[in-house]
């Protein structure tokens, strides 16, 4: 049940479940009310991105795109990787030493 723990937070709040509705839930009716929130979300910013852009460009001499506005919210977050923590997790995983 490792799942539950994510996606409680979720379940109870952005998708407005309450508990006994999510412990009915199974995984993938998750996960596919999950995507479906996200969709939904999605399609709001860009229905926002296109009115906010046209109530924009009215006052600016180049006209403002709904693309410009979304990037910030499209953008793939990357972590950053710690080489030592990956190469002491990679030398356990395989039973390697140090030297090899």
């Amino acid at each position: 049940m490792e799942w539950v723990k994510w996606a409680e937070e979720i379940a109870l709040g952005p998708l407005k479940l309450l508990p006994e509705q999510f412990e009915k839930l199974q995984p993938d009716e998750f996960l596919k009310m999950w995507n479906g929130y996200k969709w939904r979300q999605e399609q709001e910013e860009n229905r926002m991105a296109y009115f906010t852009a046209a109530a924009m460009s009215v006052h600016t001499k180049k006209p403002v795109s709904p693309k410009d506005l979304l990037k910030p919210l499209r953008q793939v977050k990357k972590r950053p990787v710690n080489r030592k923590e990956e190469e002491k997790y990679l030398r356990e995983k395989f039973g390697l030493s140090g030297g090899e």
